[in-house]
């Protein structure tokens, strides 16, 4: 039916008119949420896939397309760092995320972060910077003792964590001791055990730096450890 009022027809135009933006804002976000699954599953796909750097660019995008969530952005950003073994780079998306994450989606940030923070320790280790490593040790144990209650009991991971701070803390008061007086054994001298207890104590060593970097690698390894992957 026409309106034959001219007033009327003037109000019908002013309406079509001013509803143009709210259309225009409901189909951007329309696309804008489409987008954002879309790069959310090319990010699971190539993180599956372990193709990390492609896994970590698509998760760059969703920062630009998630309005409801962002934090999931940052979290699966995080991840595909984490599977590069970038720790630092991994550190900072889970802090982020961490920021606006709400329970229980809090609860995998927090596992992800300390194993982003436990790789930056084994670093800390392995370069014998040992007071960086205790304290890296420290936080990844004390994030996940700060999760809700509701999140998934990780007591053991935190002994674990702990333990690793406490035999750094070892070895570093090692390293600061004086040799007690008569220690050591004289030059051209066998060590006390023999000619086979240089060879024992390379052994030792080995089997050390293998369990370091078995640690190291779980943070790469697909579903290892309990390492949480993208969203």
């Amino acid at each position: 039916m026409s309106i034959k009022d001219p007033a009327a027809r003037r109000r019908a135009s002013i309406l079509r008119i001013a509803s143009l933006p709210v259309i225009a804002i409901m189909l951007l976000v329309a696309v804008k949420l489409i987008a954002m699954v879309i790069v959310a599953q090319v990010t699971i796909v190539e993180y599956s896939n372990e193709d990390y750097e492609t896994s970590a660019q698509a998760a760059q995008w969703n920062l630009a397309v998630n309005l409801v969530e962002p934090h999931k952005a940052h979290f699966n950003q995080g991840t595909a760092f984490l599977g590069s073994k970038l720790y630092e780079k991994a550190k900072g998306e889970f802090e982020e995320a961490l920021k606006t994450a709400p329970t229980p989606d809090s609860c995998d940030v927090r596992i992800n972060l300390s194993y982003a923070l436990e790789g930056l320790g084994d670093d800390a280790n392995a370069a014998e910077r040992l007071d960086e490593a205790i304290e890296y040790y420290e936080q990844a144990a004390g994030v996940l003792a700060d999760a809700d209650k509701s999140c998934d009991d990780t007591t053991e991971r935190q002994e674990e964590l702990l333990a690793k701070a406490e035999a750094a803390k070892d070895e570093q008061q090692q390293e600061e001791q004086p040799p007690e007086p008569g220690e050591g054994d004289p030059e051209g001298e066998e060590s006390e055990d023999g000619p086979f207890g240089d060879i024992e104590d390379k052994n030792q060593t080995g089997e050390q730096e293998k369990e370091d970097q078995e640690t190291a690698d779980r943070g790469s390894e697909e579903g290892g450890a309990g390492t949480e992957k993208p969203w």
